[in-house]
């Protein structure tokens, strides 16, 4: 399968293979950063304990829609990036939820930032799920050193691209992202 290409970002996936790459060009650009993963990372398989912004207790295998396209964003109250990234993010979510994509924002900030959180969400009306990672087990578990790091994940619950501190605008590159997606969705059904 030919790498696809937006002139910043490639993301290539053969389907025999067990591994995705995401080629960032522009080696100036500190903030995004060459990553290679296992493509059979399971989001459900992320049983730690998170807890909504209304304060409601769960797992984070609890926001897994079945048949549906994830974009788990991870960020911290300690990093302004985090909330632009979710401005932005808020301000695309009409056009994701058309797609089909859920946006779960899981904010990895210790427990004392919670009530900042929740005013967070609610004054910059952000139109997604927020949840606080209660054990701080997400960086970890998702093998994240950088944020926010948006990881997307298929309909299978595998995750498919990740993106760390990105530095750019973020539609042109969630389009690309779920274009490819849904593209190879189409293909793997024929």
């Amino acid at each position: 399968m030919p790498p696809s290409r937006n002139g910043k970002v490639t993301l290539l996936q053969p389907k025999s293979s067990k591994f995705c790459l995401v080629v960032m060009k522009n080696s100036l650009a500190a903030w995004l950063l060459l990553l290679s993963w296992p493509a059979g990372a399971q989001l459900c398989d992320a049983s730690f304990f998170v807890r909504s912004v209304d304060g409601t207790p769960g797992k984070l295998s609890d926001y897994c829609a079945p048949a549906r396209t994830t974009l788990l964003v991870l960020w911290s109250t300690e990093v302004s990036l985090s909330r632009q990234v979710l401005d932005e993010l808020s301000g695309l979510s009409s056009e994701l939820q058309e797609r089909g994509v859920q946006v779960v924002a899981l904010s990895c900030s210790p427990p004392r930032d919670a009530l900042r959180i929740q005013g967070l969400a609610k004054s910059r009306n952000w139109r997604f799920v927020v949840a606080l990672d209660r054990e701080n087990a997400a960086p970890a578990f998702f093998k994240c050193s950088r944020m926010p790091a948006l990881i997307l994940f298929d309909p299978k619950g595998r995750e498919v691209a990740r993106l760390e501190t990105p530095g750019q605008p973020l539609q042109p590159l969630l389009a690309e992202w779920i274009e490819r997606l849904q593209g190879e969705g189409v293909s793997e059904r024929q």
